[in-house]
Formats: C-alpha cells, sequence, structure tokens
C-alpha cells in the first residue's frame, strides 16, 4: 500500500481504489496496477456462515399485542419527491407500483411530492389523482434558504434531498416504515412483502428493512454528514430505501447536533442550519480531495447519509446487502445477495431527454412491467405456448431485472 500511495501522488485510497471487480480506474500509473496495489483484497475469499434465509414471512405490526396472530400487517408508506416535469416517468412509476406493490400486506399510501410555487402542480395533481385513494399529490413550500440568495452550490437538487429528510412528515401517523422513491424508478417485481424486508432477529420484533449496497465512490463525501471517514459503500442504489418512520426523526436530530458542535453554538440548530453546515461540508471536502470526480465538488445525498447512518448506528433494526463488501473489510454477514423488485433507470431518463424521438420512456417502463407480469404467470404455468414464446422474447427478462439496481452502464435501449 505504501509504494501504491507514493505513486500515485497520494492518490490510493484502498477503499476506494479496489472496489470490485477491477478497482477504480484512476488510482493505478504504470507498473502500479490493480493487480499490485489491490493484492491482499483480491485475495480475501469469504468463509462459509450459517445466516437467517433473507425470505421473510408475512410482516406482522410490531404493535401486535400478545395471541394477535390476525393483527394487521405491517404499514408501509412511500414518498417520492419529484417535480412536475416528470410528470410522464410519475404515472410510469405508479402504474408499476399499482401492479405490483403489496397494497392489502401493507396498508400503504403513497405521496407524490411537488413544488408548491409551480403553478403547473395543481395540474400535474389533478392528473396523478386518477390512480386512486391510495395516491396522494401535495405541493410542498420552498424553505427559505433555498430560495435566490441560497448558500448552496446545488440549490434544485438541495431541496430534493431536504426534503427527502422529512419524508416521515408525508407518511400516515400510524405508519410503521416508510420508503422514498425517485420518479425514474420502475417496479417489475411481485413479493415486495418478502424481498423488501428480512426475518426480525427476535419474536415480538419487526422485520428488517434491506438496505442494497456496493462499493464505490459515488457520492462517496455525503457520508461526512454523519461520519468522519470515507465508508467506501454506496448506498444510492436502494430504492425504494424503507426505513423504520422513528428513523428519519432520529438522522435529522444527529445531524443537528452534530453541527451544532462543528459550529461551537451554544444552542442547538435547527435542522435547516444543520442541512446548509453538512451540504457546504461536504462539498468543501469534496473540492479540497475529490480528486476521483476531478475536484468538482459534491452536494449532499439522502441516500447516502441516511446508509451510512443506519449502518454506523442501527444495525440491529436493518439487514444490509452490500455487494463485494467482502473485499473491502465488511462483516460477511452483510453481504448475502438480495434480489431487487424495482429499477433505476436514470440513463434512460437522460436518454429519453436528449432524443424523444428515438427512445421512448414510457415504451421501456412497460417492457419492464410486462417482464414482471409474464415470469408471474410462468411460475403459475397459466401462459399458452403462444404467449410463453411472446415472454421469452420480450426485450427484458424477469431473471436479469431481479438483479439489477439500476441501467448504469447501459447504451442502448430494447422496447423503443
Amino acid at each position: 500500500d505504501e509504494v501504491c500511495v507514493a505513486g500515485s501522488d497520494g492518490r490510493f485510497h484502498a477503499k476506494l481504489c479496489c472496489q470490485p471487480p477491477r478497482g477504480y480506474s484512476a488510482c493505478f500509473v504504470g507498473d502500479l496496477t490493480y493487480e499490485l496495489c489491490c493484492a491482499r483484497f483480491r485475495a480475501k475469499k469469504p468463509p462459509r456462515v450459517e445466516v437467517v434465509p433473507l425470505m421473510a414471512p408475512p410482516a406482522v405490526s410490531p404493535r401486535a399485542g400478545v395471541g394477535e396472530a390476525t393483527a394487521p400487517v405491517l404499514r408501509v408508506d412511500l414518498v417520492v419527491r419529484s417535480w412536475h416535469h416528470d410528470l410522464e416517468l410519475l404515472e410510469n412509476l405508479l402504474t408499476s407500483i399499482a401492479i405490483f406493490w403489496p397494497f392489502g400486506r401493507f396498508r400503504s399510501r403513497v405521496t407524490v411530492v411537488l413544488d408548491a410555487e409551480a403553478p403547473e402542480t395543481e395540474g400535474a395533481c389533478q392528473r396523478l389523482a386518477r390512480f386512486g385513494e391510495w395516491l396522494r399529490c401535495v405541493g410542498e413550500p420552498l424553505p427559505a434558504f433555498l430560495g435566490e440568495e441560497s448558500p448552496l452550490k446545488r440549490p434544485h437538487f438541495a431541496r430534493v434531498h431536504w426534503s427527502t429528510f422529512w419524508a416521515d412528515q408525508y407518511a400516515s401517523d400510524d405508519a410503521d416504515f416508510v420508503g422514498v422513491l425517485d420518479a425514474d424508478v420502475v417496479f417489475h417485481s411481485f413479493g415486495a412483502e418478502a424481498l423488501l424486508f428480512a426475518p426480525a432477529m427476535s419474536a415480538g420484533h419487526a422485520p428488517r428493512p434491506i438496505i442494497s449496497a456496493s462499493c464505490s465512490g459515488t457520492f462517496a463525501w455525503s457520508v461526512l454528514a454523519v461520519r468522519d471517514q470515507f465508508l467506501g459503500i454506496n448506498f444510492m442504489d436502494t430504492l425504494p430505501l424503507v426505513m423504520r418512520r422513528q428513523d428519519y426523526d432520529a438522522l435529522r436530530t444527529f445531524m443537528r447536533h452534530r453541527f451544532t458542535d462543528f459550529a461551537g453554538s451554544a444552542t442547538l440548530l435547527s435542522f435547516d442550519e444543520a442541512y446548509v453546515l453538512a451540504d457546504q461540508y461536504v462539498n468543501d471536502w469534496a473540492t479540497l480531495r475529490g480528486w476521483f470526480v476531478a475536484y468538482q465538488g459534491e452536494a449532499l445525498a439522502f441516500h447516502s447519509a441516511a446508509g451510512a447512518f443506519l449502518w454506523d448506528r442501527l444495525q440491529e433494526h436493518y439487514h444490509f446487502s452490500i455487494q463485494d463488501g467482502f473485499q473491502v473489510g465488511v462483516p460477511v454477514e452483510a453481504t448475502c445477495p438480495a434480489l431487487r423488485i424495482a429499477v433505476h433507470m436514470t440513463n434512460l431518463k437522460r436518454a429519453a431527454w436528449d432524443d424523444p424521438s428515438a427512445v421512448s420512456f414510457h415504451a421501456e417502463a412497460r417492457g419492464i412491467m410486462a417482464a414482471g407480469l409474464c415470469a408471474a404467470a410462468m411460475a403459475y404455468r397459466r401462459l399458452s405456448s403462444k404467449d410463453l414464446r411472446a415472454c421469452l422474447a420480450l426485450p427484458y427478462q424477469s431473471s436479469q431485472l431481479l438483479l439489477h439496481p439500476d441501467d448504469v452502464g447501459t447504451q442502448s435501449w430494447r422496447a423503443s
């Protein structure tokens, strides 16, 4: 490691540079290759361990009393922070939720949060109302610190992420868990009640939400909002990110105390004040030391900060599935793979914006949903031979979608 650090002008950091499977290319110079610098990471082989299967049984509310075998199931609400320009994306997301989400099991309400000051918001909410009573669409007022004189580098980005820190405020009063989503997500599989939760650690406790992650430097600096050291784990691909309702408040309170101490204030900062300091703190460090992102800085990302907070302080209430994490020191129990019930289509969204005549977000989203419906029909053997051939010829297949959190690296679109 010392040779690699010296040869790369101090840039070599094992947790960043040795990301499986081939490392971060910007770390390696000349003879200082991934094979040489990351040999001790590559040589690690996870031991065999006995772990609880991830397939959770039907979720029962922690409010259930003794002997209440038929108590109400968990209430899991979803919150989507977006704006009116994403109306097509929202309609596809909500269609996929209507198809695949277990409303009966989770007693869910879905809330779409838009910008209150935009005149188009009212019309967008009226259009979304067709989805039914399970959907609520609200306008959120612009916080004063994110107005025209905002001290933040990316105020529009910051608004979405600041709002997400408050997602619990948009959930039902009796919600046990609150999940957050982006508008460019498409659900493709049934079974959320089993694939989003791991069994409770002991009888009488609630099941544990599964937090998926990978080893990468994406939004690496945002963890500084809740901890002092680089973590090397990217929580940005957990969609929906489901948290216990009370943990949103715990996260906000922790950040308030952390940045009150940093500011040397005699009185506890408000969350808005703490958020501004946290965003600036993250950006300053990313600008000063972020050579691997060309020193361009970074805005505070909710998923990164929340994931690190849960990992550091509330691990016993969650199950972590960190891809390739064992090679960078993650306990093997936190590296078991988990299947995905939704896919984050960020590159598709950008491609559709750049050339809508060539790429259709709507067509691709429908292709993704069709894959899940076909998989369910095939599982129950309810397809004619003609329909089976049609399903097998679809551009998307459920067996692949279940393994991928997003469309990173995708260069072409299949259904447009």
